[in-house]
């Protein structure tokens, strides 16, 4: 790389305006430079690259450990990208190096220095860029560019822009010489003599992009590699390694290319994990792939690691699964419990992410969860989920028309027990009164009966799905789709449909659908009506399941179809007789959005053998145990649909719902004592739900199964 004469420095730039907000919680104790990736601090990797005897470092971040010369140099104030390399000139110039190598602490790569310095020599400029082709989806993420393929000029830089530019983008490595010093000066002492007078509204004024910039505030962006793009000063370094940036934690776990090129390096590879020197993972954990296991971790058997950072005095005790996920240090994960994500790392939730010293209780799972340092996940946090999970589901269903799955939803939600620090004894006025009947007549055997550990619903959160909260309006046709639902509400259905015929958002587009449905299913019963009689037969079909079905397909297979149109695009091959496309159809309906109890049951009518229920592929959520007791009963299992209710009861403890389904399942077990029972209190809590099936349910018990 030259001469001993030559001098290259190296500036590692870890600062930012914001103090690694993106990646907490993990940086609320660590400073971001400091987090391990691949079993090294992140700083360490670019420092690494530059570890030979032509390299003098001056890097702003301190670390005593690190067997090469190291200055920390901390700015009084920000002074841009740009400007802070200006700020320091005299001191990073202070050896009269030839070269100038900038990196970027959060960059993850190969760092390819010496090719990129020979290069660079070769193209005569002041500046060589590092550059990397991705996919034309992601590039806008970036900063754009445009280079001459022969002479490899940089010919056009745009940051993040609106619109594709090009496949080619800023991988935050940079070769410069010293007259990168003068063009930075040239920007500043340009804006210094601009005329700041300009006429801006007082709106304009309180923009970001509208504020005055101080004439020391240079971005190498905007104000330096945009102005020289095409003017023969700047040249780029095309790699073809990995690369990738590490803004967020789960950006850090999604590519673990830097810890296979380490491997490679150091020539090791083990089930592709990295292990610290102390830590005691039991000989019975599956450990890989992609796994890095830090200091004193404790790995219990029979554990499940996959995709995961397992970080400093972390225990993880027996039959756990953490996947997707990495746990801070000091936390500690339960028996029997999960603690996962989708691994979608574009997603908001695609990882999770536990922050240091939280503690998963035994038989909680934490799903596409963040979790803020020093906190317990219990039983009582997935009542809190469930009931947030639950109000959100109300006001999505009723929007939507759905009210049978609204009213089931609110019923549900009202079941659940209130946290006693939270709520007054006057708010739980009912739930005391009859707690104790509710729990006298549990059968013994329920927890050893059921797959399930006991002691009530343990999800902490949502699995591999959109949010409730991504639900709540589409503002684009929201004033259409008001007058359609003020029509729908009064069973105008076709009128309704006839509103929404131009609107393209998802909702309007599904209420356009259903009302299409529904008055197709209104003209059906009334040909019946007309062609036979209400008791007679007919031949009348609903004739708008055709178009339906053509549209349905297409928006599915286009990607462009909601959870609730999946609904009714099921809805839609059941009455057609498709009932093995319908079953998967309602599959994804309620993949995406389990709190669809319309979905769910639709599916159910689906299922009727073991076989059926048994070949589903249903993501695992509390809404999929109800489901599963209530099929269990209709296939005839009623012990174990009473283990799955009896299980889901430690969570829903005053749902009528619940009881009642407990109560039919007790009398088809011939338990009439205990129905009997159940249902007087239910005749108490719900009088005008519930009088109509009591009495037609206790008429038909024997007269010995009540007192005389």
């Amino acid at each position: 790389m030259g001469g001993v004469e030559e001098r290259v420095v190296a500036v590692i730039m870890v600062g930012g305006p914001t103090k690694g907000t993106r990646f907490r919680p993990l940086s609320l104790n660590i400073p971001k430079p400091l987090f391990p990736l691949a079993g090294q601090p992140m700083v360490n990797h670019p420092i690494s690259a530059c570890k030979r005897r032509e390299f003098a470092l001056f890097v702003s971040s301190i670390s005593n450990e690190l067997r090469v010369p190291v200055r920390y140099l901390r700015e009084d104030r920000p002074h841009g990208s740009a400007g802070g390399l200006y700020n320091f000139r005299d001191l990073i110039m202070e050896d009269n190096p030839s070269h100038i190598v900038l990196l970027n602490c959060d960059v993850c790569c190969s760092f390819p220095l010496p090719d990129m310095l020979e290069a660079h020599r070769s193209y005569g400029g002041i500046g060589t860029i590092l550059v990397i082709k991705v996919s034309p989806e992601s590039a806008n993420q970036f900063g754009e560019i445009v280079a001459d393929p022969v002479t490899n000029e940089l010919l056009h830089y745009t940051e993040k822009p609106e619109t594709f530019v090009s496949d080619r983008i800023n991988c935050g490595v940079y070769i410069f010489t010293p007259d990168i010093f003068t063009a930075i000066q040239g920007v500043s002492t340009q804006r210094k003599d601009r005329a700041t007078l300009r006429r801006i509204t007082s709106f304009e004024a309180l923009q970001p992009g509208h504020r005055s910039l101080p004439s020391d505030f240079v971005r190498l962006d905007q104000d330096i590699l945009s102005p020289l793009a095409g003017k023969r000063q700047l040249y780029v370094y095309e790699t073809m390694d990995f690369w990738e940036q590490i803004k967020t934690p789960g950006s850090g776990s999604a590519h673990p290319s830097l810890g296979e090129w380490r491997r490679h390096k150091e020539g090791y590879n083990h089930r592709q994990c990295l292990y610290s020197s102390v830590q005691k993972v039991h000989p019975t954990a599956k450990i890989g792939p992609s796994v890095s296991i830090s200091a004193n971790a404790r790995i219990g058997a029979g554990s499940r690691l996959v995709n995961c950072i397992v970080l400093d005095d972390v225990e993880i005790k027996e039959n756990a699964v953490v996947i997707h996920a990495i746990i801070g240090w000091k936390s500690s994960i339960g028996r029997w419990s999960r603690v996962q994500a989708s691994g979608d790392h574009n997603a908001k939730l695609g990882i999770t992410i536990l922050g240091e010293s939280v503690t998963v209780e035994d038989e909680v799972v934490v799903i596409n969860s963040i979790i803020l340092p020093n906190k317990t996940l219990n039983k009582m946090s997935s009542k809190e989920t469930c009931r947030t999970e639950l109000r959100a589901a109300v006001r999505h269903l009723s929007d939507r028309g759905l009210y049978s799955a609204s009213k089931w939803a609110a019923e549900q939600l009202l079941g659940i027990e209130q946290d006693p620090s939270k709520h007054t004894p006057s708010h739980t006025r009912f739930q005391r009164g009859s707690s104790s009947i509710r729990r006298r007549f549990r059968t013994a055997g329920a927890a050893e009966s059921s797959a399930t550990p006991s002691g009530g619903v343990s999800y902490v959160s949502t699995p591999s799905m959109v949010g409730p909260e991504e639900y709540d309006y589409d503002p684009i046709d929201s004033d259409f789709y008001l007058l359609a639902k003020s029509y729908f509400d009064c069973r105008e259905y076709r009128r309704a449909a006839h509103v929404l015929r131009d609107q393209t958002g998802k909702k309007a587009v599904f209420l356009r659908c259903y009302a299409l449905y529904l008055a197709g299913e209104k003209r059906k019963e009334e040909e019946m009506i007309e062609l036979e009689g209400p008791l007679g037969k007919s031949d009348a079909v609903n004739r708008e399941l055709v178009s339906l079905e053509r549209e349905l397909s297409t928006l599915r297979k286009n990607g462009t179809i909601d959870p609730f149109g999946l609904y009714i695009y099921g809805l839609v091959l059941k009455e057609k007789g498709n009932e093995n496309l319908a079953r998967s159809v309602l599959v994804e309906s309620v993949n995406i959005y389990p709190w669809n109890w319309s979905a769910w049951s639709e599916l159910q009518t689906l299922c009727t053998t073991i076989e059926a229920l048994n070949s589903l592929n249903i993501n695992n959520h509390w809404m999929k145990d109800f489901f599963l007791a209530s099929a269990y009963q209709e296939l005839r299992m009623h012990n174990e649909s009473l283990a799955k209710y009896e299980y889901l009861q430690g969570t829903f403890t005053f749902s009528n719902y619940i009881q009642a389904q407990i109560a039919k399942a007790q009398y088809n077990l011939r338990e009439f004592e205990q129905v009997e029972v159940i249902f007087e209190e239910l005749l108490r809590n719900d009088p005008y739900r519930m009088r109509t099936w009591i009495c037609i349910l206790m008429s038909s018990m024997p007269r010995s199964a009540f007192p005389p």
